[in-house]
């Protein structure tokens, strides 16, 4: 499978998901109190087919997933600030290499809700349970695992915070870490340049730790990440309406959608 870049008058063509549950809503890891987990893989051959079968058997179990190709990543401002270089090469390691290595990362829907340590004890040793063998099989590439909870959902009119809007992590002694992610929707029709968009992300105020896009049918699909330990809800709904005002100057734009979510890191590891 060949993994397609950006040309220089736009972004790399849209393909969908690899793979995606029938009972996966879209939109679902964006919902106020929605946990899920990811596992990102680095690219080597047969990377996506080795998500695939494990989404598939996750589906079986009653754990609804999807598989998603990541066409390009590239580190942003952020990735260098000392206090969270460690989180980054922790959490997003193809973004501190320089080689954009990350090509393909699969999302577990969990149903289970956890609002007290002791819900979030029972889904910790759910996810375990579930994940035990299929990481086995992934122990050799190094595949990281990140169980996240949505704390808030910033939309251009409002910020929107989960109840409650953090849970404390089992046995966790450090300051609760959050992840940033603006979510941009375009239409493939977009004349937006992928370097071009990062320039004029970065001229707008909007610093992140890198951006991606994802392959989506019709789309030009754009995720940031940023780490913070005091996400400033004012400062975010400020970033994603300038994204937004961004958006709307680029020809071919049409209807696009402007979101940011913040996640709690409940748990992180490696297979």
């Amino acid at each position: 499978m060949s993994y397609s870049q950006e040309s220089n008058n736009g972004l790399a063509p849209p393909a969908g998901d690899l793979f995606r549950s029938a009972e996966f809503p879209r939109r679902a890891t964006r919902r106020l109190g929605n946990l899920h987990l990811h596992l990102d893989c680095t690219q080597f051959q047969g990377a996506d087919q080795r998500l695939v079968d494990i989404a598939h058997g996750l589906d079986r179990s009653g754990s609804p997933s999807k598989v998603t190709r990541v066409t390009v990543a590239r580190p942003g401002a952020h990735v260098t600030d000392p206090d969270f270089a460690e989180d980054y090469r922790e959490h997003t390691p193809e973004l501190c290499s320089g080689q954009s290595s990350f090509a393909v990362y699969l999302t577990m829907l969990l149903t289970l809700k956890a609002e007290t340590l002791e819900q979030l004890s029972v889904v910790h040793e759910r996810v375990r349970e579930v994940l035990e063998k299929p990481l086995s099989h992934l122990s050799e590439i190094g595949v990281v695992a990140e169980l996240e909870r949505v704390a808030a959902l910033i939309d251009i009119d409002a910020a929107h915070i989960a109840k409650p809007a953090t849970i404390p992590a089992k046995g966790d002694m450090e300051p609760t870490l959050f992840e940033v992610h603006h979510l941009v929707d375009l239409p493939s029709s977009a004349a937006i340049g992928f370097n071009e968009w990062m320039r004029r992300c970065e001229e707008a105020g909007v610093v992140v730790g890198g951006w991606f896009q994802f392959d989506r049918p019709g789309q030009c699909a754009l995720r940031s990440v940023r780490f913070s330990r005091t996400p400033d809800l004012f400062e975010l709904t400020s970033e994603t309406r300038a994204l937004a005002a961004l958006v709307a100057e680029f020809t071919g734009a049409g209807v696009a959608r402007v979101e940011t979510v913040v996640e709690q890191i409940i748990d992180i590891w490696r297979a």
